[in-house]
């Protein structure tokens, strides 16, 4: 077996699904750097939407909350700055992928690309398995393992750590009269950027453009006021 091949091995190893095309694994561990027309971008966004609603799922049929609540969990389990980087990590997927030595090393660059290659793999076995979503959640849950056992306790740690929490009960705090919107700047009609706005006592705070949802916008402004604010 030469290398490339059990390279492809070992992940199929790891996430216990066997590809028939292994074009599709392969695309989806090649960053545009390496290959700007064959890359992963494409599977990345099937991924990110597949993730969402099979993760927004499970949740939904094991536990007994609000819609509220539903929404701040699968936040925080599709969250590509904190449990996605981990858990690709975790597997070693980030040492597999193909692209270039500068996007591998730079900190800013690495913080997309890690959850990205995580959310092109997704979308990868969604397309490979022919558009099967219990084969795909099979997979995903089977990555996730005991991080989606929750308790009471976690879900309140959890809920502590949700950015638009964290910024409201800061406010609530100390009085402050806290103001969010949220403005649509490119993207496609199935596919829109946003990007947010807090304002908290007239002080105005933005954050990082959002791609899918103004409510990812919105966290990525919060995430903006606890990192100027020390709030973490």
């Amino acid at each position: 077996m030469d290398i490339a091949t059990h390279r492809l091995t070992c992940i199929e190893q790891t996430i216990d699904y066997v590809f028939n095309n292994r074009d599709l694994l392969e695309e989806a561990f090649t960053h545009s750097s390496y290959n700007p027309t064959k890359n992963n971008e494409r599977l990345e966004f099937v991924g990110d939407k597949v993730q969402n609603t099979i993760i927004g799922v499970h949740l939904f049929e094991n536990y007994n909350v609000d819609e509220g609540i539903l929404s701040k969990l699968t936040s925080y389990f599709v969250d590509n700055k904190r449990v996605l980087p981990r858990l690709c990590v975790s597997y070693g997927f980030d040492k597999l992928i193909k692209i270039t030595d500068y996007e591998k090393n730079t900190k800013n660059s690495r913080k997309n690309w890690v959850p990205s290659l995580w959310e092109a793999l997704i979308g990868a076995v969604f397309i490979d398995s022919g558009k099967d979503w219990s084969t795909t959640e099979k997979v995903i849950l089977h990555l996730y393992g005991e991080e989606l056992i929750l308790d009471d306790e976690r879900i309140k740690d959890i809920l502590r750590t949700d950015p638009v929490t964290v910024v409201k009960e800061h406010c609530d705090e100390f009085g402050y009269f806290l103001e969010f919107d949220e403005k649509r700047v490119g993207g496609f009609d199935h596919d829109p950027e946003h990007v947010g706005y807090v304002w908290i006592n007239g002080e105005e705070y933005q954050g990082d453009v959002a791609r899918g949802s103004k409510q990812k916008a919105r966290e990525n402004a919060c995430e903006k006021v606890i990192s100027i604010l020390g709030l973490n």
